[in-house]
């Protein structure tokens, strides 16, 4: 789950090969993984990325 919150944080600052690994990663995860995930990456926008 955290490397898909990192990779998506990447993605939300531009990361080119980020986008490749999140678009892979969507791929192979089932829906209730990637919400999961992105409820995590807002979670860690939310503290200014402290304890994520």
């Amino acid at each position: 789950m955290h490397y898909f919150s990192f990779i998506y944080l990447s993605v939300l600052q531009g990361d080119k090969i980020a986008v490749q690994g999140k678009d892979f990663l969507d791929t192979e995860m089932v829906a209730e993984a990637i919400s999961k995930a992105q409820n995590l990456t807002r979670e860690c926008v939310k503290k200014k990325y402290k304890c994520c």
